[in-house]
């Protein structure tokens, strides 16, 4: 789990068909010491599982990734340049058990990443 560590939520935002979380980053947190201790970019890997987690918060499941439809990155997220981005979750039911998601993470004009995600609710 990397919210309440590595990530904090700071606000949680409902429009109609979609949710806005901004995050604040933990810059002491011992990823950044790795990667890279001069220049600390968030991994990638780190921002899928928070969009997996805040995925599970939103929609009060337990989630497993089922399938990556889709990622890019865009941009390198610094924690000192970008200490607050947003994620800006779609979740779509598909089944009784299958999410569809589009995610889009960005700060202002800045978008860092999208990803097409789809998540199965674990029994």
């Amino acid at each position: 789990m990397l919210l309440d560590e590595f990530c904090y939520i700071v606000e949680e935002s409902k429009l109609e068909d979609s949710i806005i979380i901004s995050i604040r980053w933990n810059p002491q947190h011992f990823i950044y010491s790795a990667h890279f201790p001069n220049f600390p970019i968030t991994p990638g890997a780190c921002i899928i599982q928070i969009a997996k987690e805040l995925s599970m918060k939103i929609l009060d499941k337990r989630l497993s990734i089922k399938k990556i439809k889709n990622i890019k990155f865009l941009n390198i997220i610094q924690p000192k340049e970008y200490p607050t981005i947003f994620f800006k979750m779609e979740p779509i039911l598909i089944d009784s058990k299958i999410y569809d998601e589009k995610i889009t993470v960005y700060h202002n004009d800045t978008t860092f990443a999208k990803l097409n995600l789809q998540l199965i609710t674990e029994s």
